[in-house]
């Protein structure tokens, strides 16, 4: 080692200082920046440098050619890496997200990798450098670099270029010690001068000394105020007008456009002999030093007011939202503390209770800001960004005036409910009798009478604080209407129920939507206690209905309740059905012994799982004793009493017999077509009485059509003195009540005559209109027609009737076994011919349904195919149909029976001592106007377990759905 060489020693003392310098300078930046980002890169690029530092200092150090040459090698690939951590910290420090996205990163890799293999085998291309001992100015490592090197050092340069473009942006916007900061980042370039020299001169050696200028940047920084390089970064990022407060409150950095909005900033501190704009730079600087010092209640008052209102606002939100466990700022970890949460993470569209800085624009203008803080972490101060909400403002203050301008003729209380992002929400009444209605006193401050949410909350009952909540949560999240009845105890003791109703609309923020709520409530005390009256007066009526209850043990279905590891409950005709001894047994056998084929219950209850039922499933079974047979299985899957438990409530049908019989009956057809060539010369001699039959059927059809003609033309003759007969025996009945005549027996008798007439009105409407579809008088005008409007406008006309008897109406639109149903099915067909044919099937379901339910669907199915797989006529231009289902779970009928129904005049039960009313001519016209309509009308029934009336029609193209 040429220790007596005085230029030997300096570049050794160069680089161990430099070293000494960079690691040093890494581990005060890991205990004193708190940006992640900005951290994570500071410290790589540091920790590289000095490394690469280190790597010199051997090479100075090491004896032979083959150590240096390789310390020289480890150096090229960490001094490579040095470029990945420069960018990191660049992208971090100007806010951006590139050293956060997965695939830039992968190409960072990727890059990295292959240099380093072409540096790794060097000693096999040397493609990439040569390297020779040269004696002067003292023995050291003399490198020739070949094209691999400069390919990579360009691409290095290129990169580390790009990584001060990214800076330029931040340092620019930045209004305190941007040009301090400016020069200590253009440290790191100064080597490459020293570079070129040592390339192309004899002065210097031609080594890499990056380092040094890396070393400079870490030095440099020591000598700023802690805390200042990312103060700088924190202001300069935001587009928004932001200032960096300290943690004492006082301002520490602002941006551009902060010092463009606020006056005091650009202008200075309002005291005497203050430099103004336009001032020299020396003046500015000091006017800089004097805003960066002080306190933000000093500089910007009514900035400082504003910002702890709404600070305050924050932290009692905060406190509803976490239920006491702290606000979201102190929950936020060190690893959560992303450049996203520090540069806004809490600014979101706000609510109606934040607090707005009023400031003068540009025109004169007055603008809204609002001030919103979020706390950057150990040591780093605060980051207070001015959203502009004026818009949102005049919004706000035009809706609540023109609100409470009406809402003295509503009826109830008007209120507006706002949930925010991060589960912020507040309601605000409107009109003044809101402290009456709930028995709270307003506030001094609170004007607007605006209630935090969690306080009308607290006044909902124990018992009932829940259901509300996630009434109101379900409306927020599912963005649908809100209607609730909910007790509510008032501040002096009362208690009152009232009555919610609320419709939704969306408002955008800088953070996500927020949805507003705009509704009553209104006071339906007296209404629940009458309520509450019948409610009593029916439980003695359920008791005894209880008791004459007969489960499923007086039925011959076999019934069961499962779940997928087996069977939970089964009924005696089961038990028998399976030739088991009891419930015990069968459930020691398991489920997969019941079947021939246990795929088979894989397949269903993955049918199950994804449809929700089974219906009409036939299923080979295994007995006992081994024999088979064939059951019908149906099935639906309902949710149980404990939280995520899942049933499947089924029953099935042994129709081993039903099964044999089709086979028989197939044997059958197979004879007959072995005697159909038999029978062809006397389908021949036929031929002519076919002719003569439909010359007759045709005459009967034009004497049908002359009757069907007549009625049509008589229905103005009956029809009007029917219409005035039920009006006056109304108006009779009506004038005898208020009569109040004792003991008369005319009120009932002009109500017999009412409903007398008001069905023989059904009568012959029904008449009229089957007689006009036959004769060709009632003009089916086909059009775009929206089956589930039409199922719904038909189920609210005719929900009373299934009221009053106690039954359910459901809509399922949308809904079907198909896969491709959708939630607007418009159908190809006229919309008073829909009426019609909905109008009819439902109040045959009513009608024939005592307990349970009537379910309408709407959905789209394959065109041509029905359930059962016989084809349909329906004809769409798309190849779909549009299919309307009414279900009951009525007395329904036999299948044999259902075959005549759409016959006029025909009914499941007739003669004089039939239960049900009717002339049994509805389903008559909803069959002839489905099929003036291009459709098809097919029925599923069964004897004691109900109907289903499934019409196709031809499903409308998207240009006439449009």
């Amino acid at each position: 080692m040429p220790l007596g060489t005085p230029s030997y020693l300096i570049y050794l003392a160069v680089f161990a200082v430099a070293a000494a310098g960079c690691l040093v300078g890494a581990w005060r930046a890991y205990r004193q920046v708190s940006l992640p980002g900005v951290r994570r890169g500071l410290v790589g690029l540091l920790m590289a440098s000095g490394l690469w530092a280190l790597c010199h200092v051997g090479v100075l150090l090491s004896p032979g050619i083959g150590l240096k040459a390789i310390l020289y090698e480890v150096g090229l690939i960490v001094g490579f890496g040095t470029v990945w951590a420069w960018l990191w910290l660049c992208s971090s420090y100007s806010g951006r997200a590139l050293h956060r996205r997965a695939g830039v990163r992968w190409a960072a890799l990727i890059a990295f990798a292959a240099v380093t293999l072409t540096k790794l085998t060097n000693r096999w291309h040397g493609l990439y450098f040569s390297a020779e001992i040269s004696a002067g100015p003292f023995p050291h490592l003399a490198v020739d670099h070949h094209v691999i090197y400069w390919i990579t050092a360009g691409l290095s340069y290129a990169l580390a270029a790009v990584g001060f473009f990214m800076l330029v942006e931040p340092l620019r916007r930045a209004q305190v010690g941007e040009k301090r900061l400016a020069g200590l980042f253009g440290l790191t370039a100064l080597p490459l001068g020293a570079n070129a020299i040592g390339y192309a001169t004899p002065y210097l050696v031609d080594l890499s000394h990056e380092p040094v200028g890396v070393a400079a940047f870490a030095l440099g920084a020591f000598a700023l105020k802690r805390g200042q390089l990312e103060e700088a970064s924190r202001a300069g990022r935001e587009e928004r007008p932001s200032l960096v407060l300290s943690a004492d409150g006082r301002i520490r950095n602002y941006n551009q456009a902060a010092a463009e909005l606020l006056p005091a900033l650009r202008e200075g501190t309002p005291q005497e002999g203050t430099p103004k704009e336009g001032t020299p730079q020396e003046e500015k600087t000091l006017q800089e030093k004097e805003i960066a010092g002080r306190h933000l209640e000093e500089a910007l008052p009514r900035l400082a007011r504003a910002l702890e209102k709404e600070k305050a606002n924050g932290e009692k939100m905060n406190g509803e939202i976490t239920n006491g466990e702290g606000s979201g700022q102190e929950a936020l970890s060190e690893d959560a503390l992303s450049e996203d949460a520090l540069n806004g993470k809490m600014l979101g569209e706000g609510m109606p209770d934040e607090e707005t800085l009023e400031v003068a624009g540009a025109g004169g203008e007055a603008r809204y800001y609002r001030p919103v803080e979020s706390q950057a972490g150990r040591g780093a101060g605060r980051l207070v960004v001015l959203q502009d909400v004026t818009e949102r403002e005049l919004r706000r203050r035009e809706r609540a005036s023109r609100l409470e301008a009406i809402s003295d003729s509503m009826p109830g209380l008007a209120f507006e409910f706002r949930a925010g992002p991060g589960g912020k929400r507040s309601v605000e009444f409107i009109g003044e009798e809101a402290e009456a209605f709930l028995g709270f006193s307003q506030e001094p401050e609170n004007s607007h009478r605006r209630f935090p949410y969690s306080r009308l909350v607290e006044h909902v009952p124990e018992g009932h604080r829940e259901e509300f909540r996630q009434s109101v949560d379900s409306a927020v999240e599912g963005r649908s209407s809100w209607q609730h009845e909910f007790p509510f105890d008032r501040p002096g003791g009362k208690r009152i129920w009232l009555f919610g109703s609320s419709e939704p609309s969306a408002e955008s923020g800088l953070e996500g939507e927020e949805v507003v709520f705009w509704g009553t409530l209104a006071d339906i005390t007296g209404r629940k206690r009458r309520e509450q009256e019948l409610k009593e007066s029916r439980r003695e009526l359920r008791k005894e209905k209880r008791r004459a209850e007969s489960i499923t043990e007086n039925v011959s279905d076999g019934i069961y309740r499962s779940t997928e590891k087996g069977i939970v409950y089964a009924n005696s005709a089961f038990i028998e059905m399976f030739g088991y001894r009891d419930l015990e047994e069968l459930r020691e056998a398991g489920s997969e012994a019941l079947y021939v084929d246990p795929s088979r219950r894989e397949e269903l209850i993955e049918k199950e799982h994804r449809d929700g039922r089974l219906r009409q499933e036939e299923v080979r079974y295994r007995r006992k004793d081994g024999t088979v047979f064939v059951g019908l299985l149906s099935s639906q899957q309902v949710e149980g009493e404990e939280e995520g438990k899942t049933y499947f409530d089924g029953a099935i049908t042994d129709i081993t017999e039903r099964k044999e019989r089709e086979e028989a009956l197939r044997e059958a057809k197979e004879e007959a077509e072995r005697s159909r060539k038999e029978a062809e010369e006397a389908r021949r001699e036929a031929e002519k009485a076919k002719e003569e039959a439909e010359e007759a059927r045709q005459e009967a059809e034009e004497a049908s059509r002359l009757k069907s003609a007549l009625l049509a033309n008589m229905s103005h003759e009956i029809r009007t003195p029917l219409t005035s007969i039920i009006g006056f025996a109304e108006m009779v009945g009506s004038e005898a009540s208020e009569l109040e005549l004792p003991e008369s027996p005319l009120p009932r008798y002009a109500s017999v005559i009412e409903q007398s007439g008001k069905r023989l009105l059904e009568t012959l409407n029904g008449v009229l209109n089957l007689s006009k579809l036959q004769a060709g008088q009632m003009e089916m005008e086909a059009g775009p027609t929206c089956l589930p409007e039409q199922a719904r406008l038909a189920a609210e006309e005719l929900r009373p009737e299934a009221e009053e008897k106690g039954i359910g109406l459901e809509l399922e639109t949308g809904g079907g076994p198909d896969a491709t149903a959708k939630a607007d099915i418009v159908a190809n067909a006229d919309e008073g011919g829909v009426q019609i044919v909905l109008r009819n099937l439902l109040s045959n379901a009513i009608k024939y349904t005592d307990e349970g339910e009537v379910t309408v669907r709407t959905y789209q199915d394959e065109n041509g195919q029905s359930e059962n797989g016989q084809s349909e006529n329906v004809q769409s231009e798309n190849g779909l149909a549009a299919v309307l289902e009414v279900e009951d779970t009525g007395i329904g009928m036999d299948p044999e029976v259902a075959e005549g129904l759409f016959e006029p005049f025909r009914q499941a039960s007739e003669g004089l001592s039939r239960e049900y009313e009717g002339t049994g001519i509805g389903l008559a016209v909803t069959r002839e106007a489905v099929a003036q309509m291009g459709g098809s009308i097919e029925v599923e029934t069964q004897k004691g377990q109900g109907t289903c009336m499934t019409v196709r029609l031809p499903l409308a193209g998207e240009t006439e759905a449009a």
